[in-house]
């Protein structure tokens, strides 16, 4: 299931994916504590995942062209989120709660398009939460989150140099 969860993380960040991408054509990039730190052989897109208490999952994807990703799911409450709905979900980084639309996917994994520079601050923070309708799902020590988004942010600007630079490679005859 982490395969298909990290799959549909780099389909879902806008303009970064290949619809036919898939969960089995995950390359390691690096693993830092719980987080892994993998990028996707079809569309390029590097994706850090961390499997923590009670069968939470959460995945992050951070491009350089600012566009960033979050995907949260937990088999106990996936059932609550139907595929393609919009939720207002309440995540709180270190007691600073901000509610945020996450969209469910077909899994009931729940996506918030986000900035770059709110993946930064996540990474900052030392825990975790979320709750819907002003109940907890979950908080989670973000311990090891910092040096997993930095490694992911390397992971992405080194493939996105290797891409420019195929790019730029021409064939004379």
């Amino acid at each position: 299931m982490r395969n298909i969860l990290i799959a549909a993380l780099a389909i879902l960040i806008p303009a970064t994916a290949n619809a036919g991408a898939d969960p089995d054509q995950q390359i390691k990039w690096e693993n830092i504590g719980n987080w892994a730190i993998t990028v996707s052989k079809n569309s390029g897109v590097c994706v850090a995942g961390a499997d923590f208490d009670g069968g939470t999952f959460i995945g992050i994807s951070a491009k350089n062209d600012g566009t960033a990703g979050l995907l949260v799911s937990n088999n106990l409450w996936k059932d609550d989120f139907f595929k393609g709905g919009k939720y207002a979900v309440t995540l709180e980084l270190d007691g600073r709660a901000a509610t945020l639309t996450g969209y469910a996917t077909d899994d009931g994994s729940l996506f918030f398009s986000l900035t770059q520079a709110f993946i930064v601050d996540f990474a900052l923070k030392d825990a975790f939460g979320i709750s819907f309708y002003g109940n907890s799902m979950g908080r989670y020590s973000l311990a090891y989150t910092k040096r997993a988004v930095g490694s992911l942010i390397a992971c992405q600007q080194s493939m996105d140099e290797a891409r420019i630079g195929s790019a730029d490679q021409s064939v004379s005859y």
